[in-house]
């Protein structure tokens, strides 16, 4: 398959579920805030509600045994939204607010494709899923922490001690038992999960 359309593939997925997670919280935005400001919000509002939830899960669980709450997540906020279309008044704005005007679909169309353009190129052009492609220091680290938190909880892993099984084990160690700010992680490594995926094939 094309690099384009790996990329385009799991970005769409990933970027379905922030949004559909993010429906529901929208709808309780002040009425002053247009349809199309919420559905622009959305996939913001649903990154904040999965790394809540699933930074707590992850405390507990691995990743590969709660990969399912995002699914139930992004159903619960669909109905969510749908109870609140339903009982909103007709002019609301949160009634229906997946109807968007044609310009104003448009204009976040181009603001997508713009910014997974830019985004995407330097990967295309080495022919690259990610992380490869950009210089950042911490890239293997992350990719080691989303391998092992897929496989144990924050609990589990900062239980464990030398001889490591494998690296993965202790890069996610060192993130379990230190300072180390998860946020995002649990999220991309809960979509890997769901696509059969390892963090080497999505972490881009």
């Amino acid at each position: 398959m094309h690099v384009w359309y790996a990329l385009l593939a799991r970005e769409l997925v990933m970027f379905g579920f922030l949004l559909l997670v993010g429906l529901g919280p929208v709808t309780f935005l002040p009425a002053r805030v247009d349809r199309a400001s919420r559905v622009a919000l959305a996939p913001a509002f649903g990154l904040a509600v999965a790394m809540c939830v699933l930074v707590t899960a992850v405390w507990r669980v691995p990743v590969d045994k709660s990969a399912w709450l995002l699914p139930l997540l992004a159903v619960v906020s669909v109905g969510i939204a749908a109870w609140r279309a339903r009982n909103a008044a007709p002019a609301a704005s949160e009634r229906a607010p997946w109807r968007i005007g044609k310009l104003a679909a448009a204009q976040l169309l181009l603001v997508a494709v713009v910014v997974l353009g830019s985004l995407n190129q330097p990967l295309v052009r080495r022919d690259s899923v990610g992380p490869v492609g950009y210089g950042l220091a911490d890239a293997g680290g992350y990719v080691l922490q989303q391998d092992g938190m897929r496989r144990e909880s924050i609990h589990a892993a900062e239980r464990e001690h030398p001889p490591w099984r494998d690296l993965t084990i202790q890069e996610w160690y060192g993130a379990a038992s230190s300072y180390q700010q998860l946020g995002f992680d649990p999220v991309s490594a809960d979509v890997a999960a769901l696509l059969g995926l390892g963090a080497s094939e999505t972490y881009s």
